[in-house]
């Protein structure tokens, strides 16, 4: 699987991410099994970790990493340690990641306005940024409910994405 990466333009992470604050290049995107628990490879661990992308060579023009937190890690004299650095240095153009836990509802919403607007010839930041816009709009309208409850206009749940990289 890890080799099938290199030759994508975009690739779209919609996973749990376990960010490691102490060390950084162990953070990973949990992935599932390609093979029998039995019968696992070191590269076949289910998990994709910051340190791996670092040895891989990608083009893709955009990464999205639709997990809680994938864009902190360890701050260190270089910047942040985690995955945003990680796939640029690994040859994507651009990353989109998120700066706190995300709920699956407002980041589903988010992520298929994001998308229309990418396939209809918008830029990166500025589909990234109709989308925020479009989320807010919904909740601050009542249009977001989960389990009969109204969502709020909370920043948390319309917010947490950010884009590195090309816009």
């Amino acid at each position: 699987m890890r080799g099938a990466l290199g030759e994508a333009a975009v690739l779209h992470f919609a996973t749990h991410a376990v960010v490691r604050n102490e060390q950084g290049l162990t953070s990973y995107l949990a992935l599932a099994p390609s093979r029998t628990p039995d019968r696992l490879t070191a590269d076949d661990d289910a998990r994709l970790t910051a340190d791996e992308l670092y040895g891989l060579r990608l083009d893709a023009d955009l990464v999205v990493l639709s997990g809680c937190g994938t864009a902190l890690g360890p701050v260190s004299g270089e910047g942040v340690i985690g995955f945003t650095r990680a796939f640029l240095a690994a040859g994507a153009a651009s990353v989109v990641a998120t700066m706190w836990d995300v709920a699956d509802r407002t980041t589903f919403e988010a992520m298929r306005t994001f998308y229309e607007r990418r396939l209809a010839g918008t830029g990166k930041s500025r589909a990234l940024r109709q989308a925020q816009l479009t989320m807010l709009a919904s909740l601050r309208a009542g249009r977001v409910v989960v389990n009969g409850h109204t969502l709020p206009e909370h920043p948390r749940l319309w917010a947490a994405y950010v884009l590195v990289g090309e816009p």
